[in-house]
């Protein structure tokens, strides 16, 4: 009797594991198709701000463009992330996110060096950590959170 208990009990676990998972799969889902869709009306906007050739006038203003650029770019990186599952992404959208702040943001000096060292950190995790753990998939980040591991989209 103990035995069937602690059966059905191991399968009650599995049935709601399963539906946790397919769950919080539905939310990434429609989590990325609403950024998606931020984006491509961003975009759409960003377009028809800039289609005028504002940039044969005095008043352009190209660090609004890099600033609106950047910030679309990291929200497609950003769906990529919630799409691939990968600590490729995860450090893809934050080398992204580090350098528009570096590039915009205008930070003091100190501010530059630390988003500068952020940014060789993050190469180096990349390089060395991230590219060794595609030759040892026993290791790797996806399986420690429970995921499959994809193959890599490109090579570097």
């Amino acid at each position: 009797m103990k035995g069937m208990n602690e059966a059905l009990s191991v399968n009650r676990k599995s049935q709601l594991t399963k539906f946790i998972n397919t769950t919080a799969g539905i939310m990434e889902l429609i989590i990325s198709l609403v950024i998606t869709f931020g984006v491509v009306v961003f975009l759409i906007n960003l377009i028809i701000q800039y289609f005028h050739w504002p940039w044969l006038s005095n008043n352009f203003d190209f660090n609004g463009l890099l600033e609106q650029s950047l910030t679309l770019v990291i929200g497609i990186e950003f769906t990529r992330m919630l799409w691939r599952h990968t600590p490729e992404a995860v450090i893809e959208v934050l080398l992204f996110a580090t350098a528009r702040q570096l590039i915009v943001g205008h930070p003091t000096v100190i501010d530059s060096l630390i988003g500068i060292l952020a940014i060789a950190i993050l190469f180096i995790v990349r390089k060395y950590v991230v590219h060794q753990e595609k030759n040892a998939p026993s290791r790797s980040l996806s399986r420690l959170f429970g995921r499959p591991k994809e193959p890599a989209e490109r090579e570097d």
